[in-house]
């Protein structure tokens, strides 16, 4: 997965791009982005949801409906809007008829009134699970803001993108600290000193510098275009396999 598996996504993104168009790259990258967002977010949920050791007890289904109903609107309202670019590259959309969307909007805010109702009555009888709510509320509000709310699907995207990214730094943050939390490793003194719960503003500034400097590289390198969407959709594409 680490070595072997980017050579063979970067020959499907380069087959793609010459054999069809950039086209297919964006085109992928916005449903299969959308669809790996919206599993994370439900394995999210699921993690507060053990950790809540039985509070929350509701009907499953209707629990998943309400959970995936939302994305799933805001993904069709997209492409019902049917834009003709996504971050600045050519984009082409599936054709949503404009009542598909009605339907499904209606039926989101339906199953989210229940789970609001029911969320209501757990608070009323002291056994609201906090943690697990709070986290159902960030995803049902970011996944509105993201597709429905905002216009431009460009703004849209950065709002679910900084919501995604935020859980693998703040997950990764809390396992490393739990991991070392007796104190400083020696076989593993720099991540054991910047995953202490003092240092958490360290951590947080090494991974942006990171980043930072991981991604000026590939901008340096890369002034074309051509191969700044080669190299982003196969980092991109490779990630949502190995996570799935």
């Amino acid at each position: 997965l680490i070595f072997g598996l980017p050579p063979l996504v970067l020959c499907g993104v380069l087959l793609l791009k010459y054999g069809i168009g950039n086209w297919v790259l964006i085109t992928a990258y916005l449903y299969w982005q959308w669809f790996h967002y919206t599993r994370q977010s439900y394995g999210i949920s699921q993690f507060y949801k053990r950790r809540a050791t039985g509070l929350v007890v509701e009907n499953e289904r209707l629990s998943q409906l309400t959970f995936y109903l939302l994305p799933l609107w805001g993904i069709l309202y997209r492409s019902y809007q049917g834009p003709d670019t996504f971050i600045s590259l050519e984009l082409k959309t599936m054709p949503v008829p404009g009542i598909a969307v009605y339907i499904i909007g209606a039926a989101a805010v339906v199953t989210l009134g229940w789970w609001i109702v029911t969320r209501a009555r757990m608070y009323w009888n002291g056994n609201l699970p906090l943690a697990h709510t709070l986290y159902m509320l960030s995803h049902f509000t970011v996944f509105y803001v993201g597709y429905v709310l905002i216009d431009s699907i460009d703004f849209g995207w950065l709002v679910l993108n900084i919501w995604h990214n935020a859980q693998y730094i703040a997950f990764v943050w809390i396992y490393n600290s739990n991991r070392f939390k007796s104190g400083i490793d020696p076989k593993a003194k720099f991540l054991s000193t910047i995953s202490q719960k003092r240092n958490v503003w360290l951590y947080f500034l090494i991974c942006l510098g990171a980043s930072l400097i991981v991604y000026l590289a590939i901008d340096t390198v890369a002034t074309a275009l051509p191969a700044l969407v080669v190299i982003y959709a196969g980092i991109n594409f490779h990630h949502y396999i190995v996570d799935g």
